[in-house]
């Protein structure tokens, strides 16, 4: 199987004063992380509090990575096209996630299971 690897490198300085402009924590510079994906990833968020990232796959796939626990939290599979787009709620409990398949989903990410589907042929314009 064809592996890839995602580098995520983060200048957190940039950022500081989006965080929090009253805060003096000390903060690494450069954040870099490696992330073994089992295809390519083509689109990519990150949850409110980027603890997650949730990966669209050329192959259909969405796989969440914890960053707390620095591994895969879930691979989600629906999508039978490349996944064009994610987008997280603001609670990070829910994910929605659109295919080149014409299908939109809305995942429980607790449970890795859709929540609501839309399809392309199901949809009725008027």
């Amino acid at each position: 199987t064809t592996r890839a690897v995602l580098v995520l490198r983060t200048h957190t300085h940039m950022n500081l004063a989006l965080l929090d402009p009253f805060s003096h924590n000390e903060l690494p510079e450069v954040i870099e992380a490696k992330l073994e994906v089992p295809s390519t990833v083509s689109v990519c968020a990150f949850n409110r509090r980027g603890s997650m990232l949730a990966g669209g796959c050329d192959n259909g796939h969405v796989i969440v990575w914890d960053f707390e626990t620095h591994g895969v939290a879930r691979t989600l599979e629906l999508h039978e096209a490349p996944v064009t787009s994610v987008s997280w709620t603001k609670s990070s409990r829910r994910l929605l996630s659109s295919g080149a398949d014409g299908r939109l989903a809305v995942w429980d990410v607790l449970g890795a299971c859709v929540v609501q589907l839309l399809a392309r042929e199901n949809l009725e314009f008027t």
